[in-house]
């Protein structure tokens, strides 16, 4: 994910959801400011309230995890991690709002498959149900629908990033003009990297197109940040 989260929590996804999140929110502009209130709400992304609950645990366990790790948490990364949480959140809300749209959606049984096979709500080698219940309330500090809810949006999110990543892979003949590009015409060792290659020059043309993406709906969602006010400590 992006740099701090990457390093310092467990991603939930891996290999494309890594590639998609760096560096999607160059030139996708500044978010709308209220003085609104929203006391439970640190965004809204077209007229969805995004938790302050969910984004303060979120950047706790993110700090919590690099002090345990030997990081000093200066109040520069604090702030870092603060924007990265908050720009993570909304780009998945923006991306399950889309999904629904295009008609994706995720079952009962996909969301149960997620769950039971996460590791932290299993105990001897199985899902167990009370550690599940402790883990949601003391962890994320969430009931289980909200937490549910939380994982259905990012199980929908990550279909959409999965469509986009399909949609940009290359046939052979872009590949091989790709490689010679980059090898000032030469194709020593096409065959040998050809796979690794290959996948390489599609994420960074999946990323280019979820970044473009991105744009086009940042550009027709109304998104409100309420994070600078709080941080001001100015009225909700």
């Amino acid at each position: 994910m992006i740099r701090f989260l990457s390093k310092y929590r467990k991603p939930i996804f891996v290999s494309i959801v890594i590639v998609f999140l760096l560096g999607i929110f160059v030139g996708l502009g500044g978010y709308f400011f209220s003085n609104a209130d929203r006391s439970e709400t640190v965004a809204e992304v077209g007229g969805k309230k995004l938790s302050y609950t969910t984004f303060t645990t979120q950047v706790s366990r993110i700090t919590d995890r690099m002090r345990e790790q030997g990081t000093e948490v200066t109040p520069e990364q604090q702030q870092r991690v603060k924007q990265e949480v908050l720009q993570e959140m909304i780009i998945e809300e923006l991306l399950s709002q889309k999904a629904k749209e295009m008609g994706m959606e995720v079952t009962d049984l996909e969301l149960a498959s997620e769950i039971h096979h996460t590791p932290a709500f299993q105990q001897g080698g199985g899902f167990d149900q009370g550690k599940y219940f402790q883990s949601i309330r003391y962890l994320f500090h969430m009931t289980p629908r909200q937490y549910e809810e939380m994982r259905r949006k990012s199980l929908l999110s990550f279909k959409l990033r999965q469509f986009v990543f399909l949609s940009a892979k290359l046939t052979p003949g872009e590949v091989l003009a790709a490689y010679s590009e980059r090898h000032d015409g030469s194709l020593k060792d096409f065959e040998k990297q050809k796979a690794e290659f290959s996948n390489t020059v599609q994420q960074e043309r999946a990323l280019q197109l979820l970044n473009f993406y991105l744009r086009g709906l940042s550009a027709k969602v109304d998104i409100r940040s309420y994070l600078e006010q709080r941080e001001k400590g100015l009225p909700q």
